[in-house]
């Protein structure tokens, strides 16, 4: 009986066993990229001014805008990122940034901002859905454990 356990530990792993551990791995270097952007732009939300904020601020006519939601997608921002790099939290990190993406993408497809934010163009919108896709993607892959 001794042997064929010492057997089975030489033999491959299983398929599901196998793809499990590399969805993993995919979902761990999928949460630090994330990280990383959240985090990138959850700092410039802190100390100058943000055009974003501004321009939505400006056009809705709503001043709170500037700086109350700003500082509080920043802390969001951070948040998120600080969730994704926790193991244990990841899943609710990745639920956060879809959360927060999508109401990104919704204000630049609003009036109040729009795709081309001014002085920076499109940059801001590309960069949104890319993370709400790598966001969608990594809970799809959480989700799967």
């Amino acid at each position: 009986m001794a042997s064929v356990s010492k057997i089975a530990g030489y033999l491959p792993a299983p398929k599901s066993e196998e793809k499990r551990m590399s969805n993993s791995k995919i979902s761990l270097a999928l949460s630090i990229v994330l990280a990383i952007g959240f985090i990138f732009f959850g700092v410039q939300k802190f100390g100058a001014e943000n055009i974003v904020f501004e321009t939505i601020a400006q056009r809705s006519g709503f001043s709170f805008f500037e700086p109350y939601v700003q500082i509080f997608t920043g802390l969001a921002e951070i948040s998120i990122a600080l969730l994704l790099l926790i193991p244990r939290t990841r899943l609710l990190g990745s639920l956060g940034g879809v959360g927060l993406l999508l109401g990104a993408i919704g204000f630049h497809l609003s009036p109040w901002l729009g795709i081309n934010v001014p002085t920076i163009g499109h940059f801001l919108f590309i960069a949104a859905v890319t993370m709400l896709i790598g966001s969608l993607v990594n809970l799809a892959l959480l989700r799967k454990k």
